[in-house]
């Protein structure tokens, strides 16, 4: 006869927060591996698509001296393995120090320890000099493959090839150098990044994150078991899982901050050594740098008497994508240092004006959510949010959604915060615009209006043909 009161395994597995089998292990420098998980109270591990590694803390309560007898010199590794839904995480990182130390009483103790992935202490010991050629992606990959020991899942391709010198380089620091330089092939910036289930670095595109399919639906909501005589079971655990316990909207729409840095129009000046030229161009985002969310600035945003501009007859002035005096970028290039490849200065100046665009929009929104933990949320992965409207619901056919803010999100950061047995998740949601079902015009026409793009103007007079002999 079955006893009905064990629990049920498939809850266990389900149950909102709760991880089975966490266990932790230090590893010393001389070999010899000893387990720690009494004495951890607290871990937190870090993930983010603008971090090439995870690191994280954790906080230990010590009782039987092994500060002071271990000791943590910071040269162990941390094992840390546990089960989470249908997943089991075994992952090691590098302990890289000890802090704060406090005497609790006589005979116990706390502080912590920070670590890091592996490839972040290669890292610090790898300086090249090398010369690659080839696609910016697969330039990446390789750097990562010779000096970090890494094979990354490339999901995106470069959207130019290159001839690149790194004159003593870090790894890291050149992975950034072709990344800030070139955009991935579909014209956005691209990103690599470490994830804890994934267990693989990444490297994608903000176009192609960003229009993923979302692997959840969020939304805020306190759970009630309506089910008064089975209780909770794991048929009706999955209510449970997606459950989201705070919400915050930090950041939205910062307009000011990003007409200030050019991100919707702008000018560059590219000065060329290598022909003894110098020209500027126009920067206009909604032809260079499109958005991928739907766009958040309106159409009828304009400015009269605009420095350098000139309204538009019968307009009501310039709209901001038509502003040119926002910023002044300086481009160097050579175009004739190499005969094939061409260097990463000679991108063309719309290119790279619309990566730092971007960049910069990529933020535009952040919502900040404490949750469930649920293993199919990484940093690169998007979700479906449902963000509240601050009104009273006066019916159930009210819609009860912000369509300016709910929709798709992408994951950009996440802690994995454990404490107490108890597995909850932070996350930062960001994109670039507005919901897609929102519209700010809805009873309007787009105004025809805003300033045409100048041809690309040479700065530098023409030089005698003595004096360019000389």
């Amino acid at each position: 006869m079955s006893n009905s009161t064990s629990p049920d395994p498939r809850l266990l597995a389900k149950a909102p927060k709760k991880l089975k089998n966490l266990t932790a292990y230090i590893i010393k420098y001389n070999g010899s591996v000893i387990e720690i998980t009494p004495e951890i109270s607290e871990i937190s591990i870090y993930e983010s698509i603008f971090i090439p590694f995870m690191y994280g803390e954790v906080t230990i309560i010590d009782g039987s001296a092994m500060l002071s007898t271990f000791p943590f010199i910071g040269q162990e590794k941390l094992r840390l393995i546990w089960d989470r839904e249908n997943k089991t995480i075994e992952q090691e990182f590098y302990v890289t120090g000890v802090f704060d130390v406090v005497q609790i009483n006589d005979s116990i103790g706390a502080y912590g320890l920070s670590f890091t992935s592996e490839k972040q202490m290669r890292n610090a010991f790898c300086l090249f000099s090398k010369c690659y050629k080839g696609n910016s992606a697969e330039i990446i990959a390789k750097i990562y493959k010779e000096y970090l020991q890494e094979d990354i899942v490339q999901l995106t391709t470069g959207a130019l090839s290159h001839n690149v010198i790194f004159p003593y380089t870090k790894p890291f620091a050149a992975v950034d150098m072709v990344k800030r330089a070139t955009p991935a092939e579909d014209g956005t910036p691209m990103f690599v990044f470490e994830t804890l289930y994934g267990n693989k670095t990444y490297l994608n595109s903000m176009k192609q994150m960003l229009e993923q399919e979302p692997v959840i639906k969020l939304e805020p909501k306190n759970i009630v078991n309506t089910d008064s005589v089975s209780g909770i079971t794991s048929d009706n655990m999955d209510n449970y899982r997606n459950q989201v316990y705070s919400m915050n909207l930090t950041k939205a729409y910062n307009t000011l901050d990003q007409i200030g840095a050019g991100s919707y129009g702008a000018q560059t000046v590219m000065i060329d050594i290598g022909t003894k030229s110098a020209t500027i161009t126009d920067f206009d985002f909604r032809q260079h740098a499109p958005p991928i969310s739907k766009d958040w600035i309106s159409q009828f945003f304009a400015f009269e008497n605009v420095p350098n501009a000139e309204d538009i007859p019968g307009s009501n002035g310039v709209r901001v994508n038509g502003i040119r005096s926002t910023k002044l970028y300086v481009q160097n290039r050579n175009s004739l240092a190499y005969d094939d490849y061409p260097n990463l200065n000679s991108v063309d100046e719309n290119v790279l004006a619309g990566m730092r665009s971007y960049m910069k929009r990529l933020t535009t929104t952040s919502i900040s959510i404490h949750m469930n933990s649920i293993t199919d949320i990484e940093v690169g992965k998007t979700v479906e949010l449902l963000f509240p409207r601050f009104s009273p619901n006066l019916g159930s056919s009210d819609d009860i959604s912000d369509r300016v803010n709910s929709g798709v999100y992408l994951v950009s950061a996440l802690r994995h915060y454990i404490k107490n047995a108890e597995y909850t998740m932070s996350i930062e949601l960001v994109r670039d615009g507005m919901g897609k079902d929102a519209s700010l015009d809805p009873n309007g026409s787009v105004p025809n209006f805003g300033a045409p793009l100048r041809k690309k103007v040479d700065l530098l007079p023409k030089l005698d043909s003595k004096l360019a002999g000389t």
